[in-house]
């Protein structure tokens, strides 16, 4: 089979021909289907040329490509110092409160249904959990009288931590160096 041959066949199902008149001659129906498989014939002869992109073209999508690329790239140095400077903006404030609450060396326990809502108490080698529910009772007036040793404990809350009920033999400065960020809540056991 010739390309000629090949373009007859594959011109009608490529180039649809409007409706003609009845009275249409089969003259003027070859001509059409001639000139249409004549355009197919060249359509296949310089298809390599036609499929060509030119060089133009491909340097454009290039440079819109790299462009675009370069603008992901400036978003995302400018969000990350963003988020950079937010973070060292936090851990500066973060540290600035916690020096100027509570000095090295002593934590500060709270009781928020107690009369006496917080204490600051100095960390000890041989301090225990048990020693800072004793020291919080003892200075509490009233309420402590009515709460029995057995009824409260103390929390470690946070940090790197979720809540924890600390055993009464806990040494605090060793769970302190452990989890320097945790709070420390005097509260009951839920039930």
């Amino acid at each position: 089979m010739t390309v000629m041959n090949v373009a007859m066949v594959m011109a009608p199902n490529l180039f649809m021909c409007h409706a003609l008149d009845l009275k249409s001659s089969e003259q003027r129906e070859f001509v059409m289907a001639a000139g249409t498989a004549n355009i197919m014939h060249l359509l296949i002869r310089y298809q390599k040329l036609l499929w060509t992109i030119p060089k133009f073209i491909i340097n454009q999508v290039r440079k819109q490509n790299t462009e675009n690329h370069k603008k992901d790239k400036r978003a995302m140095k400018k969000l990350l110092k963003k988020m950079a400077y937010d973070r060292e903006k936090y851990e500066k404030q973060d540290k600035s409160t916690n020096d100027a609450d509570v000095p090295q060396g002593v934590i500060r326990v709270q009781a928020p249904h107690l009369s006496k809502v917080s204490m600051a108490i100095q960390l000890t080698e041989e301090l225990k959990a048990s020693d800072v529910l004793a020291r919080f009772l003892s200075q509490e007036s009233g309420v402590a009288q009515t709460l029995k040793r057995g009824e409260v404990f103390l929390y470690e809350i946070g940090g790197n931590i979720g809540e924890r009920c600390l055993d009464d033999d806990t040494y605090m400065k060793d769970l302190y160096q452990l989890n320097p960020n945790a709070e420390w809540v005097i509260k009951s056991k839920p039930l």
